[in-house]
């Protein structure tokens, strides 16, 4: 149980017993009572204190007792306070963590009650997102320090709205803003902090929507062409000449379409009869900046398998050659003298094979599993097929990895398909 819980438990009980006590005639039965009051004031106090998470200490010079109380609007979250005996440090920290429950709360402040919560249920890079969109959409504004009780419909619309102007948000930001906003205003309802939900007079995120700024992402190149393949083609055969471990991983990635991730994390004993088993991928840990191996994010299958095809074993095997030519001895497909190869030092090498070729767009891994699935899907390949092979949900696989590839010839043929002229005229020739 948490201070705040601590307190709201005691003034519920207090609150019933002084009521009690306010109607009792018998003078024994009200000693009694007050004495319960009394000894739960006094055990409050110490559950307080037990509560109290960081450290009572004295200075070294014997003067002075300090400890930290929570202050969010500090950079580290805390503020000091000193006294020069524990007896009174200790009544400070009392004094305000009843205060603190005591009055109404800030946006600010029911942020962080919400996001003590919240954090206990996500993981590391989640918490990470949440982070960087307080410091994109809340650090150092005003609407933040307003009473939690205080801000309306209007407030918080107006609000939205600067941010679409000010930060040209595209839908996505949208509606990651709204959920963050009615998050800390369902906390407050639900803690008894406000007596309306201010968010239930707005109609959603769509309300806003209209104001959206198309994503960069969404205006920028979604596929490879074939020219320029070809180009980092002819490119990454010479590195591989040259026995640099990241150009086979890329061509690994161009026959699998493997999230890379997943391709780093190949090891040679998921090769079994012909198939490799995808079970495990290095997923980079944002608060901490280092890669850990995790299970596959494909949430429709879970663990998968891909048949090693004639082109995949080719690979293979001038892999093997490539290692024992460098001397690497490693239960990693990819490796180098320094151990696994990371999917950050892939990814770097993709890029950099389009700077080297002075190629118009720089692409990643991501246009390069995008143009895998669209000619896969070009080619006939089904939905739910091509959906299996990149690890991904149907719906997400059509919405963001599925694109037109064709080529201008073979756009013309379909566009001679489509023409009504031509079908009526051959209609009415077959009359």
């Amino acid at each position: 149980m948490n201070i705040q819980e601590l307190i709201t438990s005691y003034k519920t009980q207090v609150n019933a017993l002084e009521q009690s006590l306010s109607v009792v005639a018998d003078g024994k039965i009200g000693l009694q009572l007050q004495e319960t009051i009394d000894a739960m004031k006094k055990k409050l106090k110490e559950d307080i204190l037990k509560a109290h998470t960081f450290k009572i200490w004295k200075t070294g010079d014997g003067l002075y007792w300090k400890t930290y109380l929570p202050d969010p609007s500090r950079d580290r979250g805390k503020r000091l306070v000193t006294a020069k005996d524990r007896t009174k440090l200790e009544s400070v920290i009392v004094a305000w963590y009843l205060s603190s429950c005591d009055r109404v709360k800030t946006f600010d402040e029911m942020y962080w009650l919400y996001r003590r919560d919240h954090d206990l249920t996500i993981c590391d890079n989640t918490i990470h997102r949440y982070d960087t969109d307080y410091e994109r959409f809340f650090r150092n504004e005003t609407f933040v320090e307003e009473s939690i009780d205080k801000i309306t419909a209007d407030d918080i619309r107006c609000f939205i709205y600067a941010h679409i102007l000010s930060q040209k948000l595209c839908s996505g930001a949208i509606k990651d803003l709204y959920q963050i906003i009615g998050a800390v205003f369902k906390k407050a309802y639900d803690s008894d902090l406000i007596n309306r939900n201010p968010m239930d007079k707005l109609r959603g995120p769509k309300e806003f929507l209209r104001n959206t700024v198309p994503s960069e992402r969404s205006m920028k190149t979604p596929t490879i062409t074939a020219d320029d393949w070809l180009k980092i083609w002819r490119q990454i055969e010479e590195d591989e000449r040259n026995d640099y471990m990241p150009a086979y991983a890329i061509e690994m990635l161009c026959l699998t379409a493997n999230r890379v991730g997943e391709i780093s994390a190949f090891r040679w004993d998921m090769i079994v009869d012909g198939i490799i088993k995808i079970r495990n991928a290095w997923e980079l840990n944002r608060k901490t900046n280092r890669y850990e191996l995790k299970g596959v994010k494909n949430k429709e299958n879970g663990e998968r398998d891909i048949p090693v095809t004639e082109e995949i074993q080719e690979l293979l095997d001038r892999i093997r050659k490539s290692q024992i030519r460098i001397g690497i001895v490693s239960e990693w497909v990819f490796a180098d003298a320094r151990g696994c190869i990371m999917p950050g030092v892939i990814s770097s090498a993709m890029k950099n094979k389009c700077i080297q070729l002075k190629l118009p767009v720089i692409y990643s891994l991501y246009h390069l599993r995008k143009t895998c699935n669209s000619v896969g899907k070009m080619n006939g390949m089904s939905d739910t097929n091509s959906a299996f092979n990149l690890g991904n949900s149907v719906s997400v696989n059509n919405k963001h990895y599925t694109h037109d590839v064709r080529s201008l010839e073979e756009k013309k043929s379909d566009f001679e398909k489509m023409s009504l002229k031509r079908w009526a005229s051959e209609h009415a020739a077959g009359v």
